[in-house]
């Protein structure tokens, strides 16, 4: 009888130690360098793959509840991707506006150089020629 509730006894203490590895491991996660959370989130979805159903589920809830975001958070950072978001757009509107401006200076040009020229360029040009031969 004593094997038996030592036995449950280290059972829910690596139960509990394992709660308290998942809980380090999702703070490591949180708290890591951007490509250093893609190693540990790659590591921690193996180590998640391992266990069985329930204890997935159980460490899944545990994960998205300690990663879900505050309502303030959410909107502070909707707000910092809709800024961006208009930024880009504006940038992208002086890009087309510059473009169409250049565009419209070379057609221009063409059509001034295409239009013959007027009596007295044309005239003072030809004599100038003329005078060479």
């Amino acid at each position: 009888m004593k094997n038996i509730i030592l036995i449950i006894m280290l059972l829910q203490t690596l139960v509990v130690a394992d709660v308290v590895s998942v809980d380090a491991q999702i703070q490591k996660i949180q708290s890591a360098a951007p490509q250093e959370r893609v190693k540990l989130m790659n590591e921690f979805k193996i180590r998640i793959s391992q266990m069985n159903r329930e204890e997935r589920a159980s460490v899944i809830k545990q994960m998205q509840s300690k990663m879900h975001k505050k309502p303030q958070q959410v909107a502070r950072h909707n707000n910092i991707g809709h800024r961006q978001m208009q930024n880009s757009e504006e940038i992208l509107n002086q890009q087309n506006t510059n473009q169409h401006q250049v565009a419209n200076q070379v057609l221009h040009r063409k059509q001034s150089m295409n239009q013959p020229m007027s009596g007295g360029v044309k005239g003072r040009i030809e004599s100038n020629i003329g005078q060479h031969k």
